[in-house]
């Protein structure tokens, strides 16, 4: 199982994204996100953080835009929103997660599989609802077989073992926390999870 670590704005929290070799850093890109970090501050972390992937989160789809900060940034990959074309897709210089979601699964473009590189699926983290839509749980399991899927979720930890025996994803995401104070973040959510997983 891969934790792709989302959201991430400050030196504490990517130090220990990569000391506990997590799938993925990401960092919004997003100059309106409340959790936007800017290229210099990007340069800055990756100079203390080595061995791990970097994603560049995008909410737009100016494809010049997101080339050129792969190119200053040194993106391991991005993530998009699912309002890109094929030819845009084809112009991005890296490799692609693309965020989608539950009303996604179905009817997935055959042609969006051989130019993304995985998804990232919002969706529900409630077990009983996913036990209550087996239609759910063999698309999810269908899209998975084809690309890595990631659920972007909220979910009880009382739920995730039984929860991710259903899905078995390739991975899940979880939100990096902001510091409370220089050097101090609450790592205790990813920490249980973590040890649920044994990592």
């Amino acid at each position: 199982m891969n934790i792709y670590f989302r959201n991430v704005n400050n030196l504490t929290a990517a130090r220990f994204g990569a000391a506990t070799n997590l799938f993925a850093l990401g960092y919004n890109c997003n100059p309106q996100h409340e959790k936007y970090i800017g290229f210099e501050q990007i340069a800055l972390i990756n100079d203390w953080v080595q061995g791990i992937r970097t994603v560049g989160m995008f909410d737009h789809n100016v494809v010049e835009v997101i080339n050129d900060a792969v190119k200053v940034n040194k993106f391991d990959l991005v993530e998009i929103t699912n309002n890109f074309s094929i030819t845009q897709l084809q112009h991005i210089n890296c490799p692609k997660l693309m965020h989608i979601g539950l009303e996604h699964l179905e009817g997935l473009e055959v042609s969006f599989l051989d130019e993304v590189d995985g998804f990232i699926l919002a969706c529900s983290g409630d077990l009983a609802f996913w036990q209550s839509n087996p239609k759910h749980v063999d698309g999810l399991k269908i899209l998975n077989t084809q690309t890595p899927v990631f659920l972007n979720m909220t979910f009880d930890l009382l739920d995730f073992d039984a929860l991710m025996a259903l899905l078995n994803p390739f991975g899940v995401c979880v939100e990096a926390n902001t510091e409370t104070k220089v050097g101090i973040v609450d790592f205790d959510y990813i920490g249980d999870i973590l040890d649920k997983l044994e990592v």
